[in-house]
């Protein structure tokens, strides 16, 4: 009897003493960077973009002695961006000239985000210093980063630390508002500041988490796996593809997913060609914020800037890099049946042609032939004849 005593208290104190280092383990203060009241060292980056893309500053001796928020990103994720986009978006609102501000994005690889930098340029605040460390993923060696964190943001005062937030998991809802109140604190505005001003308005359905259809899942795991074939990745592409068409819910719940494969490269492993394009044509159509990045990135890049979205995604299918002659041809058979119907799309495609054949930016867009089929537009459609 004594002995089962002893073995039932002995199981029992095991079973505490497990509950509790979890519980230590769950609650655990993570760190990163300088903490409250510790001075806050130099910070040099380069910029990624601007007149300035390049070039070397340091946004800590800029600001002196005012207010100053730095935002670290070490992981691209989208409640990353969507965090550090909301911050700075208040700090150019509210907080005027006296309030420095800027990103720093962390890397094993600055050539390759200082590119990639460059095509995210208008995701950002405009007047926001966007740029990177070239110090390593770990960033300067002085401010004692976390890697294992996504975003670490730092408020400072008379080159002090006044709030840190080491964040493992970002949040614009859980974390956006006691950013903004150390923010406002730093600057001695009496206001309360609403996350929500500074967020788009799908922010919130952004951020919460997306239950996924066990019939999507099912195929997605089947184009994931590390043993998939590209017969089966395109078997379960295609079945996406029934499953998603007209079901904007399903839509929704594949942009959740694919975004990942773009931003990782992972997608670069993925089937053929033909089947990472579909995937990357996914991300772009289901994915908000995707679909931003490529509007953007067309306005700013591409004359192709008519109003009607279906017509300016039949000319994006012409001049897709990885397409094939014969895919080319069945592209732009879709266009000229489309402007054959549609006279102010015809006048569109002779001025955009025309944009492009006249510059020195021909050899940007698509293959060779597809380049090949944009001249004969240009000249077929020319309204100057």
């Amino acid at each position: 009897m004594f002995g089962k005593y002893m073995v039932a208290m002995m199981l029992l104190g095991l079973l505490v003493s497990t509950v509790w280092s979890q519980d230590d383990k769950n609650t655990q203060q993570v760190y990163s960077g300088p903490q409250v009241g510790e001075v806050l060292p130099g910070l040099i980056m380069k910029l990624g973009f601007g007149s300035g893309a390049g070039t070397e500053v340091d946004l800590v001796r800029e600001s002196g002695d005012q207010p100053i928020v730095i935002v670290f990103v070490h992981k691209r994720s989208r409640p990353a961006f969507g965090l550090a986009n909301a911050v700075m978006r208040y700090c150019e609102e509210e907080g005027g000239e006296e309030l420095h501000h800027g990103i720093c994005f962390l890397t094993g690889d600055p050539t390759d985000t200082a590119n990639w930098l460059g095509k995210i340029r208008n995701y950002f605040p405009e007047k926001t210093p966007v740029g990177y460390s070239t110090e390593g993923i770990e960033g300067p060696g002085s401010y004692g980063l976390n890697r294992n964190v996504e975003l670490t943001v730092l408020v400072a005062r008379d080159s002090k630390v006044t709030a840190n937030f080491a964040l493992v998991q970002p949040g614009a809802h859980a974390d956006g508002p006691k950013i903004l109140a150390a923010i406002a604190s730093a600057t001695g505005t009496k206001a309360r500041p609403d996350i929500n001003k500074y967020l788009p308005s799908n922010q919130a359905a952004q951020d919460a988490p997306i239950a996924i259809d066990p019939r999507l899942m099912t195929q997605i795991r089947k184009i994931n796996s590390k043993d998939a074939t590209v017969e089966s990745v395109g078997e379960g592409i295609a079945e996406i593809e029934k499953l998603v068409k007209d079901n904007k819910p399903l839509q929704n719940q594949l942009g959740s997913i694919v975004p990942r494969w773009v931003n990782s490269k992972r997608v670069d492993s993925i089937g053929n060609d033909d089947h990472q394009e579909t995937i990357k044509k996914w991300a772009r159509e289901y994915a908000p914020q995707m679909k931003r990045r490529a509007e953007a990135m067309d306005r700013q890049q591409s004359p192709q800037r008519m109003s009607d979205p279906e017509f300016t995604g039949l000319l994006r299918n012409v001049i897709q890099k990885s397409n094939t002659d014969e895919q080319v041809n069945a592209a732009a058979k879709e266009v000229e049946d489309y402007v054959e119907k549609n006279p102010a799309a015809a006048k569109e495609l002779a001025r955009i042609t025309n944009t492009i054949v006249n510059s020195d930016k021909l050899s940007n867009y698509g293959t060779s032939h597809a380049q090949e089929v944009l001249k004969a537009w240009a000249e077929k459609y020319r309204t100057d004849k």
